[in-house]
């Protein structure tokens, strides 16, 4: 999932970690939009 998830987001993944780091909250956002978008 989290290789998809680097394909499809690329360079964008960068920043979701980091708001990850910063918020839980953008972590699910992050989880959701993986499942939606990679599976």
């Amino acid at each position: 999932m989290v290789k998809c998830w680097l394909r499809e987001a690329g360079a964008h993944n960068v920043l979701v970690t980091s708001a990850v780091n910063n918020n839980g909250v953008t972590e699910l956002f992050a989880l959701l939009h993986t499942e939606e978008g990679c599976c």
